[in-house]
């Protein structure tokens, strides 16, 4: 009698023990990470390449090794762009813009699934060195010329989706790896900000895009002329790159996986004049081409030049 009760009890337990399992892989595929041979592409910089409409207001996997391309999102507005992949690779993120030019930041996971979209007028954003979290600054373009003005920086916890006001303003945000802090410039200040002890404190730098070891950054706002500066003196290091990229209007990146190398890149627009009341306004028409230059600080050169064009 005991066998006989024995086997059904037992077969139960392999249906639930296959169910559990079942479930278990499928919220693993579910939080599937971004690939090492995988990138993101789509929005708008994608589509000055691929020159098809849809192409702006899609995300796409991008697989390296068999050139396979599968959409994973699509917005519901007019375009994306600002797509990136957070450091852990769990993540992507990327900036919505509507018809009247209004933005939102949205997360998502590998598989396209919509963790969070932030409703609220984001224009730049950079992730955790954890990728477990967003630092984003919010404003808007006024109408009476003044430009861009910026109404708050925040920082959003994706596990626990808790939104933290951390700054009234900035106007370029870092959030960096070798202290684990965000840097913000503001007002032509640089501020440092602890997310552990929560606590800001002004600092004597000129801008806030440090190379990964922290050792040198550069000027953040277009209104000085680009210079690569010792975060340990604060002094400018050289001239050579930014003479001849005087006109670059990208700010210069720095090279992944190398610790004093920078990419700067200076676009040629063709444009049209047009004329719109007083003033004459130059419409965009396209690339003309792109100009590259890596330059290594330690070798005080550029080390390789190249130019391509759409």
């Amino acid at each position: 009698m005991r066998r006989k009760v024995l086997l059904p009890l037992l077969g139960i337990s392999v249906v639930l023990i296959l169910t559990l399992a079942f479930k278990l892989l499928s919220s693993v595929s579910v939080s599937a990470l971004v690939r090492e041979d995988e990138i993101v592409l789509g929005g708008v910089k994608y589509y000055h390449e691929s020159k098809k409409e849809l192409d702006k207001r899609n995300i796409y996997i991008f697989n390296k090794a068999t050139s396979e391309k599968k959409i994973i999102y699509q917005t519901p507005k007019s375009y994306v762009d600002q797509i990136s992949i957070s450091p852990n690779r769990e993540f992507i993120a990327a900036i919505e813009t509507d018809e009247k030019a209004k933005n939102n930041l949205v997360v998502i996971k590998a598989n396209g699934e919509l963790v969070k979209a932030i409703n609220q007028d984001v224009r730049k954003y950079c992730w955790s060195p954890e990728g477990n979290k967003i630092a984003f600054i919010t404003g808007g373009y006024s109408e009476d010329g003044k430009g861009f003005l910026s109404d708050g920086v925040y920082v959003f916890d994706i596990a626990s989706s808790q939104l933290k006001q951390i700054a009234p303003r900035a106007y370029y945000i870092n959030w960096v790896a070798f202290d684990s802090s965000i840097y913000y410039y503001e007002s032509k200040n640089v501020f440092r900000y602890d997310p552990v002890a929560a606590e800001t404190e002004e600092t004597p730098y000129r801008g806030v895009n440090f190379s990964p070891d922290g050792q040198y950054y550069t000027t953040s706002s277009p209104e000085q002329p680009y210079q690569v500066y010792s975060t340990k003196t604060n002094q400018a290091v050289t001239d050579r790159l930014f003479a001849t990229f005087k006109d670059s209007t990208i700010r210069p990146s720095w090279v992944p996986d190398q610790k004093h190398q920078l990419l700067v890149v200076r676009t040629d627009y063709e444009l049209a004049p047009s004329d719109s009341g007083e003033q004459k306004v130059k419409k965009i028409l396209g690339i003309k081409q792109a100009r590259y230059a890596i330059y290594d600080i330690e070798e005080d050169e550029i080390i390789k030049e190249w130019i391509e064009k759409p």
